[in-house]
């Protein structure tokens, strides 16, 4: 279940549980709840997948008995984030940050669905889950195998860019 203590634990409310991890069914790692600190009573779910294409995250309003999604047709523009949601943090503007297995994404105006999901990554901030790190002494670079991020080499020596050689799940960085 899904609990809310306004009282510092003293009492709970049960809350609306969002079907936050239907896909993969991976709660253990892809589960991520944050309260809106502009309105307690609102709680936040992120989790796995849609279990269905494209398999984008599960993302959840929840406010008593009622769970709204934050994803497609409940955003100004049928947006979404990557699926595997592992942090969820509420800023200062009030937009709704996730990290993920594909990145940092942030959700403007998650209070209402008037708001859309925007990537944050960029060319200049590159987030990746790594399964394995190689380094190519001759060239000086590490190659980096990541979760759903699929296999990056470094640009340059002691660059924080990275140039991607393979899509999807990298599993193995070997360099010879």
């Amino acid at each position: 279940g899904l609990y809310l203590s306004q009282n510092s634990g003293g009492s709970w409310s049960a809350l609306a549980v969002p079907v936050a991890n239907l896909g993969s069914k991976q709660a253990v790692v892809n589960l991520a709840v944050a309260i809106d600190p502009r309105n307690t009573s609102v709680v936040y779910v992120t989790g796995d997948v849609i279990n269905e294409p494209p398999y984008t995250v599960t993302a959840f309003r929840v406010q008593g008995n009622q769970a709204t999604s934050l994803t497609d047709s409940n955003t100004t523009n049928n947006s979404t984030a990557h699926a595997d949601s592992r942090a969820l943090v509420v800023n200062a503007a009030g937009n709704l940050l996730m990290g993920g297995d594909g990145g940092i994404y942030v959700r403007s105006k998650p209070q209402s669905d008037s708001g859309a999901w925007t990537g944050l990554n960029t060319s200049t901030l590159q987030i990746r889950e790594p399964y394995a790190v190689a380094y190519g002494a001759n060239a000086q670079r590490l190659v980096v195998a990541a979760q759903d991020t699929g296999v990056a080499i470094q640009s340059s020596p002691n660059s924080p860019l990275y140039n991607a050689v393979q899509a999807g799940d990298g599993v193995t960085a070997v360099v010879s």
